[in-house]
């Protein structure tokens, strides 16, 4: 009995004398703690308790400890130098009502509306060590929070905005790393995966052996220790060994792209020859990988009857691509609407408005300055112009002009510049 009671209590002894093991990084994370400020104050706590909520949440890249966890590689402390306080700022407007008099009839008023508006302002100092190389960073960040329903509400943007800020501040300086390993079509296979903190939808920069941008992958599955990206840019110059580097704060380009266009109905009698030359925005036609893309048209129509007016089309263009980020067929499918106007035999100004579909077939060739030019071939469906009206809305009265037919066979091309 002596014997076991001996045996216990030096259990206990090296238990209480030998110290904790280091927190050991999981699957090669590095490891970061999340200390608490020096001072213990309310707010100090609820600040470090939703950064440590938060880091775990959102920082997939770390194993996140608390505490001054003596073998983490990163520790990240906040502390409130201005604590979030609330000014309550009342504001009283004069509004216009109607109500019911004495008689039944409906008459306007005034009445004065008094509006509460909450705000909060905070300041915190924060502090992140790498504890393996040494370096220190200390930031500040102001926030400000806006409520018009509760305090509670304008402290919680403080809070927020200063957790936003250390989680950006973090993401920034350890920025996910992968290599490519090979390459099928536009998909690449990546070294690494949710071992190192990598999810999906997550924006990688390619880059060359002097470290600069050469093009950018989109993760689209993930594994644990590997994933499957896709091409956005830099299709001929990403293969295996390259290096990837995650992109913050910005994700694939959406593609926008601007430039001229004229269509042309080359009709000479009935349908009449007709040619829109104006502007042509484009959504995603800058976006290489894009399956589609959507457009708009604000053009100038002449034609050979002598009637001038304004063209307003919008198209949705399916795309495949035929030679990567050179070249691509597509088909759009599209509406237009359009307002003529002319002399009426009054001598008054007149208008008369036509709607169209359209269909065509085309390619878009890409050039090394970032100009798009745009061929398509197609249809659009006949409109009898007619129907003049002299004046707008009630003022408006017929008129006398000319009656002509537009549609058919068209060809289009466009010179766009995407961004």
């Amino acid at each position: 009995m002596h014997v076991f009671r001996f045996v216990v209590a030096l259990l206990v002894a090296l238990w209480l004398i030998v110290p904790a093991a280091p927190p050991a990084q999981a699957s090669g994370k590095p490891v970061l703690a999340v200390r608490q400020a020096t001072s213990a104050s309310n707010a100090n706590r609820m600040l470090w308790d939703r950064l440590r909520t938060a880091a775990r949440n959102r920082l997939t890249r770390f194993q996140v400890v608390e505490g001054a966890a003596p073998g983490a590689d990163i520790e990240v402390t906040v502390e409130f130098q201005l604590e979030p306080t609330v000014e309550i700022n009342r504001k009283a407007r004069t509004e216009e009502y109607e109500r019911k008099d004495a008689s039944g009839k409906t008459v306007k008023d005034t009445r004065i509306v008094e509006t509460v508006e909450y705000t909060c302002n905070g300041e915190a100092d924060v502090r992140i060590l790498d504890r393996r190389t040494g370096l220190e960073d200390m930031l500040h960040v102001v926030r400000t929070g806006v409520s018009h329903s509760s305090t509670g509400d304008a402290r919680e943007e403080v809070y927020s905005g200063i957790v936003r800020f250390v989680l950006d501040a973090l993401r920034s300086r350890y920025r996910l790393q992968a290599t490519v390993t090979h390459k099928d079509g536009r998909n690449v296979f990546l070294d690494r995966g949710r071992d190192v903190g990598i999810e999906p939808d997550a924006v990688f920069s390619a880059l060359s052996p002097d470290g600069s941008v050469v093009g950018e992958v989109r993760v689209e599955r993930v594994e644990s220790g590997s994933a499957v990206g896709r091409v956005r840019v830099g299709y001929y110059k990403i293969g295996p060994g390259t290096r990837l580097e995650e992109r913050i704060g910005g994700g694939a380009p959406v593609g926008l792209s601007i430039g001229l266009v004229n269509r042309l109905l080359p009709g000479t009698a009935q349908p009449i020859g007709q040619s829109y030359l104006g502007l042509e925005g484009h959504l995603r036609q800058a976006d290489t990988d894009a399956w589609f893309d959507v457009a708009g048209d604000l053009t100038f129509i002449s034609n050979t009857s002598g009637v001038n007016g304004l063209g307003l089309f919008a198209s949705f263009i399916p795309q495949v691509e035929l030679l990567p980020e050179w070249l691509w067929l597509h088909m759009p499918f599209g509406a237009g609407f359009e307002v003529y106007s002319t002399t009426a035999a009054s001598g008054k100004s007149a208008t008369a408005t036509g709607l169209h579909l359209t269909v065509g077939l085309g390619t878009t060739l890409a050039t090394p300055v970032g100009l798009r030019l745009s061929a398509d071939a197609g249809v659009m469906t006949p409109w009898t112009v007619s129907g003049w009206t002299e004046g707008s809305g009630r003022n408006a009265v017929a008129a006398t002009g000319p009656t002509f037919d537009v549609g058919g066979p068209f060809v289009r091309w466009s010179l766009t510049y995407g961004f």
